[in-house]
């Protein structure tokens, strides 16, 4: 049984991309990713949505797989070129030859967070300063934060927003609350963060994109159609 081997430990999920590449005559999936919740935990007891996932995938092939941390630009260019087998994160244009296939599960939200002397409302977020993960939110149309007529600041980590917060730096913090929480526990402020009682967002918990033209791709449906939960909801 194959298993997806972390070398790097991050508290915060990963957008992966799968493909496969010859290591010194043997076939390897290595598995690039950007930082984003809530697939990887950094608590391996809690492993995650996409690493639970992808470690049932690869048990049905021989090969290994290695974890790696891609730049967001360089990822999103490389799923542009269809360079790819399968990817958790959607190519800039989806075509005919890219096969989707979505977990059926309970969706995951994004909160707002303050600090816990913070007397602004939840609901006041016309003019208040929103920290989240930048990437997440290229398109402002698709900005939650901008269409409530709030000013998003971008950060690369949640930490990073959690310092802010604490620091009264900015009025909210927008994030999964399992993410948002663990920064807050390793920065020792855990106490100091008030999560919003109604979800701000939600997204599926998994989706993932395969490109049909990879040499690989008749097999890995295959193994995809075997796993229970996961649907396809396009066809080529």
């Amino acid at each position: 049984m194959n298993k997806l081997v972390l070398n790097l430990r991050i508290a915060v999920p990963a957008i992966l991309l799968l493909f496969a590449q010859s290591v010194w005559g043997k076939t390897s999936y290595p598995v690039h990713g950007i930082a984003y919740p809530p697939f990887v935990t950094e608590d391996s007891s809690r492993p995650g949505v996409t690493v639970a996932f992808l470690n049932r995938l690869l048990e049905d092939f021989d090969a290994e797989a290695d974890m790696n941390l891609l730049p967001p630009a360089r990822l999103q260019a490389t799923l542009n070129r269809h360079e790819f087998l399968a990817s958790l994160v959607s190519p800039e244009y989806v075509d005919e030859a890219i096969l989707e296939f979505r977990f059926v599960g309970e969706p995951i939200y994004r909160r707002l967070f303050r600090h816990v002397n913070s007397t602004r409302a939840f609901s006041a977020i016309d003019g208040a300063t929103v920290a989240r993960l930048g990437f997440l939110f290229q398109n402002a149309e698709n900005d939650t934060t901008v269409i409530l007529g709030g000013i998003p600041i971008s950060v690369p980590n949640f930490e990073s927003a959690v310092r802010m917060l604490v620091a009264e730096r900015v009025d909210f913090v927008l994030g999964v609350e399992e993410a948002v929480m663990d920064a807050a526990r390793r920065l020792g402020v855990a106490d100091e963060l008030t999560p919003a009682p109604v979800p701000m967002q939600t997204f599926d918990p998994l989706v993932m994109y395969v490109n049909s033209s990879h040499p690989q791709a008749d097999a890995l449906v295959a193994i995809l159609n075997r796993i229970e939960g996961l649907v396809q909801t396009n066809t080529k």
